[in-house]
């Protein structure tokens, strides 16, 4: 456990969804265990429900307060408006309670929870909203844009986790000015380098007599194109009979459609649904090769983890992957929907021991080097003490972002 920061420390409060298995959220507790050791005094507030990564901040000693939010209740009902001002009420609470004068959401729903909260001289009274996405789900709702909008007016730095969402944001939103900062996603890089690989065909029997097997780690939605995985699989399998499929994540909706193309597709015994875990860094360790077909992403942290895990990866161009993946140099890159070329993309790493082992270290260099987590922490660190102090944003430009995780 890193020691505490002096009780003067800036203080900074981190609000999420919930502490379960997604990339927002790991992201978050991620930084707030690694911001101690930039002398920041974190505080983790999470909106509605635990999950495993409340484990992860309690052995690092970080504080976790639940807000009890009930954001699903129906926006016409009553009890849903009472309930947010009660809850914005009780981040005030919690922010002056840790001397908190910067809280940073991490969503989109979070933010208007963190902006009701703000108190003029008070505590919290600097706001940060995270742009993790391309802002693809506010297509057809536009009253959602002009909540963002307004929020926009309010917020005093905007981060953003790759140049794709930068570039996005100033598409689709107004009053960002020069409130935008881009810092890449920060993980603990060692952990993924350095996991034991867990025996696949012990813990998930029907992969036991795998010759390869490619992995996914991605909560089952829509924009995750798990169909199109499936496809790809059923397809290469045609050339690479020995080669199976592990789909790692939560459902969030879509496991009866998944379960049913599997039939489809015949491919009972040929993958697996793991469903939630934990630590993927043993699977992704002793998996073969990594496949990503998403149709929309922001800087996807589960590909970053399997780069960083040593694992050869292939992905579509979705959001900033292009920022991380070269073409043939630290990955593979597949068009949208095209399940077709993934599967030819899976069989080719197959057959080439030398193409996968050589896209394999490519991309752990990259990934050791541009997601080191201290380096994420310390560029939230300048941000938030600027901040707090009352200060300017550090230096940054509104054409020509600042990618400040490289300093």
């Amino acid at each position: 456990m890193t020691p505490p920061p002096p009780p003067d420390a800036p203080g900074v409060a981190l609000l999420v969804s919930n502490l379960k298995t997604g990339g927002a959220e790991r992201n978050a507790v991620d930084l707030a265990c690694a911001l101690p050791r930039q002398g920041i005094r974190p505080l983790v507030l999470v909106a509605d429900e635990s999950g495993p990564l409340e484990h992860v901040l309690r052995k690092a000693g970080v504080p976790v307060e639940f807000l009890n939010a009930e954001r699903w209740r129906p926006k016409s009902s009553p009890a849903f408006w009472r309930n947010l001002f009660t809850t914005a009420r009780r981040i005030r609470v919690a922010c002056a309670a840790h001397r908190c004068a910067v809280i940073h959401a991490f969503l989109f729903w979070e933010n208007p929870l963190a902006m009701l909260a703000l108190r003029r001289g008070g505590f919290p009274r600097r706001l940060v909203t995270g742009r993790l996405n391309l802002g693809h789900w506010k297509a057809g709702r536009p009253h959602y844009q002009v909540i963002e909008n307004a929020i926009n007016l309010r917020t005093d730095a905007v981060v953003g986790n790759s140049l794709g969402v930068y570039a996005a944001c100033h598409d689709q939103e107004r009053f960002l000015g020069e409130k935008m900062r881009v810092i890449y996603n920060g993980i603990a890089t060692e952990r993924f380098r350095d996991a034991a690989p867990v025996d696949l065909g012990e813990r998930y029997p029907a992969l036991a007599d795998a010759e390869a097997v490619a992995i996914c780690v991605a909560n089952l939605r829509p924009e995750k194109r798990h169909d199109v995985w499936l496809r790809a699989l059923a397809e290469a399998r045609q050339s690479a009979p020995g080669l199976k499929g592990l789909l790692a994540g939560r459902d969030s909706g879509e496991q009866g459609k998944v379960e049913a193309l599997i039939r489809e597709l015949g491919l009972e015994g040929a993958v697996v649904l793991a469903g939630s875990v934990d630590d993927p860094a043993p699977l992704l360790r002793a998996a073969d090769l990594f496949l990503l077909t998403s149709d929309t992403e922001g800087l996807p942290t589960a590909l970053a983890e399997a780069m960083a895990a040593g694992l050869p990866v292939i992905s579509t161009p979705a959001g900033g992957v292009p920022e991380i993946v070269a073409d043939g140099e630290t990955g593979l890159i597949v068009p949208f929907r095209d399940a077709g070329a993934a599967a030819q993309a899976m069989v080719r790493l197959v057959r080439d021991a030398a193409l996968r082992e050589r896209l394999a270290a490519a991309g752990q260099e990259f990934a050791l080097r541009r997601f080191d987590l201290d380096a994420h922490a310390a560029a939230h660190g300048r941000l938030y003490r600027a901040l707090a102090a009352g200060g300017a944003l550090p230096p940054g430009a509104d054409r020509t972002p600042v990618l400040e995780a490289e300093g």
